[in-house]
């Protein structure tokens, strides 16, 4: 299983309570899993959240998941 590596960094200096993004699954990919590192402070981060496996439609639709 090969894993791509697509990267968002968000850092504004004030406290966010969510941050949305899109992304857009290319053609070949059936499932998809996400993992995300949430930082709060220099010694307060979590690493290796890991969403739920997703299924992703060929009808082209779109899910909203929140992790």
């Amino acid at each position: 299983q090969s894993a791509a590596r697509y990267e968002v960094v968000y850092g504004s200096g004030q406290n966010v309570s969510s941050v949305t993004l899109q992304w857009v699954a290319p053609d070949h990919v059936s499932t998809v899993v996400f993992w995300s590192t949430f930082v709060r402070t220099f010694s307060e981060f979590w690493v290796d959240v890991k969403s739920a496996e997703l299924e992703i439609s060929a009808s082209g639709s779109h899910y909203a998941k929140t992790l």
